[in-house]
């Protein structure tokens, strides 16, 4: 029994903190409809371009591409005007890179959900088990702590180097190289720079950093509702 005692609060802080992972990712991208034509604007991405697009092209691409991403439609076939012609944004190369990072993200979004019940339940036999929110929390800090010195590693990494480290990035995660892309053909690289992404990852970075920190903070106050009581 006491070997449990140990283990459920580790267990619980780890499906939790992914489940706030997964969570940071998707508020940063989601909370604002608008988010990426906002990014599109503040990085001047059109100045990349040998072309003009319209207001209604720019919004097209952006919502074309966080709905497909976030599984509200299943194709990716945008197409814009590009003087005079109706051109494919995507190359098949560009849709199949595209398609993976798509099946990660649903992945993860389901993962998340997993996660989340899983510490529900976790919580429960924490309570059979008499384990304590002190309990809870000493593991939390510790798992969180480990994994916070893992991501600022990581950030720090990328601030040096963020072309080397985008680069291990995909090459980890994908097993082909179609994350290549030619700028001559897929139009939608000229309109991703690496800025732009620096951006979403530091907004994402600080948001699951804060949103750990407040989960702590609750636990500190909730280990005190007993004592409370007891005062009483």
């Amino acid at each position: 029994m006491n070997i449990y005692k140990k283990i459920i609060p580790y267990l619980f802080s780890i499906c939790l903190i992914y489940f706030l992972f997964v969570l940071s990712f998707y508020l940063v991208l989601y909370l604002d409809k608008n988010f990426l034509i906002k990014l599109f604007y503040k990085f001047n991405v059109f100045d990349n371009l040998s072309f003009l697009l319209s207001k209604s092209d720019v919004e097209k691409i952006a919502y074309e591409l966080m709905d497909y991403l976030r599984g509200a439609t299943n194709f990716l076939d945008t197409k814009v005007m590009i003087n005079g012609n109706l051109v494919d944004l995507y190359s098949v190369k560009a849709k199949i890179h595209m398609g993976d990072v798509r099946n990660i993200f649903l992945t993860n979004i389901r993962l998340h959900y997993f996660a989340l019940s899983f510490s529900i339940i976790l919580i429960y036999f924490a309570n059979r088990l008499n384990i304590s929110v002190k309990m809870i929390k000493n593991a939390y800090k510790r798992t969180f702590i480990i994994l916070f010195l893992i991501l600022f590693i990581i950030i720090i990494y990328a601030f040096i180097d963020f072309n080397s480290f985008f680069m291990l990035f995909h090459k980890l995660l994908f097993n082909n190289d179609y994350f290549l892309f030619d700028p001559s053909i897929d139009f939608i690289i000229l309109m991703l720079p690496e800025s732009l992404f620096a951006l979403i990852g530091m907004r994402f970075a600080i948001l699951f950093i804060v949103l750990n920190i407040l989960f702590i903070i609750l636990l500190h106050f909730l280990q005190k509702i007993p004592q409370s009581l007891e005062a009483k």
